[in-house]
């Protein structure tokens, strides 16, 4: 009977797994709405993609490939709902004798050239970096782990948001922001407007 209470729970509605699909513009904000979800429905299934253009994000949920969108902009038609989530802004690490340390503030065009650490696959901000940075290197990785240790083992400048990111920035740096509109960014939350 015990077996059988159980097996009943764990394939009606209350006891089915809740699952999300999330398509972002940036790794930031789909990173916090995983956390998110997950500390408000405890064991739901919560995957992201990163789509690096609204309207790839807004064709995601249009499909139903993706529940809730991340997006940089709130879109104008009624069929989504849409509200403001989160901002975000970007500074660049640079060891204390470069010689940008000591500005207040960097423009992206004045990295040229440069050697550059990152995440990989971040949405929109790659587009944005590539064309207004001529002449940059970008080494990318997948974990905050191997960012800190390529950081901590290197000279090499790497960006920072202003949110926590997971990877420490040791203490011979300097972060100085990046004046560049595109660095400094709104993002909303949207479904379709049907969504409960």
């Amino acid at each position: 009977m015990d077996l059988q209470g159980e097996m009943m729970e764990k394939v009606s509605p209350q006891g089915a797994t809740r699952t999300f699909s999330i398509a972002s513009v940036a790794i930031l904000p789909a990173m916090r709405m995983v956390q998110e979800l997950q500390e408000k429905h405890p064991g739901a299934q919560v995957t992201y993609k990163i789509i690096d253009n609204e309207a790839g994000v807004l064709k995601a949920l249009n499909e139903g490939s993706a529940d809730i969108g991340i997006t940089l902009k709130a879109p104008r038609a009624k069929k989504y709902r849409a509200e403001k989530y989160m901002q975000e802004r970007l500074s660049i690490a640079l060891p204390k004798k470069h010689p940008l340390a000591k500005r207040k503030s960097i423009r992206l065009r004045e990295l040229k050239g440069e050697t550059i650490i990152q995440r990989s696959n971040v949405g929109f901000w790659e587009q944005v970096k590539r064309k207004k940075i001529p002449d940059a290197i970008f080494i990318k990785h997948d974990s905050a782990k191997g960012i800190s240790k390529l950081i901590e083992q290197s000279s090499l400048l790497t960006f920072v948001s202003d949110h926590q990111f997971g990877y420490d920035i040791p203490n011979d740096r300097k972060i100085v922001p990046l004046a560049d509109r595109e660095m400094n960014v709104e993002f909303f939350k949207v479904t379709l407007a049907s969504t409960p």
